[in-house]
């Protein structure tokens, strides 16, 4: 392929021989390596007279008759943001286990002093009747029903008080 680019078909030559003026220089592209790992190629991290950009249309114009920069936007649903370098700030914290047992020990001083407050304003029966199930609906429908007793003495079968 080397050949027929060069123009070179039929002849047994090597163009890109370490000797020549096409050879490949491994400190060139050493260079370029290490300029292409250290730069943001994403688009929108790009101005539009960037150095990295400058410098590959200059390696392109020794090389090529003729180059020109295209600048596309990038519209669609992404955002991105110019910041290329951040700070990644880590801590130490302490553990899952130190926060339950702060809210178990903090969660039992509540209680105690809950029950402690209400034993001694209204006593033990109330501390208590706050932890009974109010009785339901149907139950108060049915008492709410019943005829309410009168002032009557009852007797016995006998006729007596």
């Amino acid at each position: 392929m080397q050949r027929h680019i060069y123009g070179q078909e039929g002849k047994n030559i090597n163009i890109f021989a370490d000797n020549s003026s096409l050879a490949v220089s491994p400190s060139y592209i050493g260079s370029w390596l290490d300029l292409l790992s250290r730069t943001p190629r994403v688009a929108p991290f790009l101005s539009k007279d960037d150095a990295f950009i400058m410098a590959l249309k200059k390696e392109l114009a020794d090389h090529v008759v003729e180059v020109n920069l295209q600048h596309d936007v990038i519209d669609g649903m992404f955002t991105f943001y110019d910041s290329t370098v951040g700070t990644l700030q880590i801590y130490q914290v302490a553990s899952v286990t130190f926060d339950l047992l702060l809210l178990l020990v903090l969660g039992s001083y509540l209680i105690t002093l809950f029950s402690f407050l209400v034993i001694s304003t209204r006593g033990v029966d109330d501390l208590i009747s706050l932890f009974r199930r109010p009785p339901s609906r149907k139950a108060k429908a049915a008492n709410s029903f019943r005829p309410h007793s009168l002032d009557v003495p009852l007797m016995n079968h006998e006729g007596h008080l």
